[in-house]
């Protein structure tokens, strides 16, 4: 015991007459920077092992930095830096991402990211601006992404909420697909009849609620082995038009397959031209159907003869006194029966253009 005291007293003796504590095989030769030193050839020095909740709860202040302690958690020392816990870096150069890059990085092992149960956050000038959360979800403009991919403007300004995809090459362009499959991505299996193929939805607030408006929605009809599908285009919340498997379309009641072509459940306008000129009218690309009126009407109605009126319909009734002429350019009129060049009083005539080369015949239907 008298040994020990005397040992504790040379020791403290020395530490107020040099300012300095050596422990360790040589005590009376300190390094002269150093306030204490340890040296010993088995032995290390053993900090205070701490878990996450024991670290946390440590009475820390602004003149504590510089706190050591290791985490049993992790299995990491920690550093208070007077405000928070920090991990020590440890490990070769190669064992944290620089700011100048990695190289020798592992994919299979190294990565950017967390090993427990807590999100991933990216900031530029101090603001959040793009969140993995835990369970995978990702958020730019959100802290709490609620799908795959979330995207949220909140008053942050146009251009926040866009996509832009551009491409400069010359051997294609740029493409959204959305593919489908049952199964999983290791063993897929083939669609089934009436299976959801993938929507696209515009949505908007109405009386204090998020409400679906518009939509476009594709289905499969095929039996797994054959290319078949729907096309329906909803506008207001209701369906008003539906593109079937045979490529035919029905306008209106949209739960009705088409069963021709163009099936239109409902009414039809036509917008009419109604000619104020006395003289020549040229029949223009958004006709349907020209109306000679009584007098006002034009004398004489020209058929455009350029390659881009195939196959444009047109119907022209002659409600004037006097008859009209038709003309044709470098085309031909093609009449069924009587010649057909002069349209008399009250008459009416159908044509469609017929393209042959550069030039477009107009032939009489009715």
């Amino acid at each position: 015991m008298k040994q020990v005291s005397l040992l504790l007293v040379c020791v403290f003796t020395h530490a107020i007459t040099h300012a300095q504590v050596k422990i360790g095989l040589t005590p009376g030769t300190s390094h002269p920077a150093a306030i204490l030193e340890l040296e010993a050839g088995n032995r290390g020095l053993l900090l205070p092992r701490l878990s996450q909740a024991e670290m946390l709860g440590v009475a820390t202040d602004g003149l504590s930095r510089g706190l050591l302690i290791y985490n049993t958690d992790s299995d990491r020392l920690y550093l208070f830096d007077g405000g928070n816990w920090r991990p020590m870096q440890y490990g070769g150069v190669n064992s944290h991402w620089l700011l100048t890059g990695n190289s020798g990085s592992n994919a299979g092992n190294h990565f950017v990211g967390t090993t427990d149960s807590v999100d991933l956050v990216f900031r530029t000038n101090n603001l959040r601006r793009f969140t993995v959360k835990a369970n995978g979800y990702a958020g730019l403009g959100t802290a709490d992404p609620i799908s795959a991919l979330d995207i949220v403007n909140n008053g942050a300004g146009d251009g926040f909420d866009d996509i832009n995809i551009r491409s400069f090459n010359n051997t294609g362009g740029p493409a959204l697909l959305l593919a489908r499959a049952r199964g999983t991505g290791n063993s897929p299996v083939n669609l089934q009849t009436n299976d959801f193929l993938g929507i696209l939805n515009f949505a908007g607030r109405v009386n204090g609620n998020t409400t679906g408006l518009s939509s476009i929605i594709a289905n499969y009809t095929g039996d797994g082995t054959t290319v078949l599908s729907t096309m329906s285009f909803r506008t207001s919340g209701a369906q008003g038009m539906l593109l079937n498997d045979k490529g035919w379309l029905t306008i209106g009641n949209s739960t009705v397959s088409a069963q021709a072509t163009a099936d239109i459940q409902g009414s039809v306008r036509f917008r009419v031209a109604v000619p104020t000129n006395t003289s020549v009218y040229t029949v223009t690309s958004t006709d349907l159907m020209v109306y000679v009126s009584l007098g006002i009407g034009p004398s004489a109605i020209a058929l455009p003869s350029t390659p881009d009126f195939d196959g444009h319909f047109i119907i022209i009734k002659n409600s004037g006194a006097a008859s009209v002429s038709l003309s044709t350019g470098s085309g031909a009129l093609i009449c069924t029966g009587t010649a057909c060049s002069t349209l008399g009083a009250g008459k009416v005539i159908g044509l469609v253009g017929k393209a042959f080369g550069n030039t477009t015949d107009w032939i009489q239907v009715f």
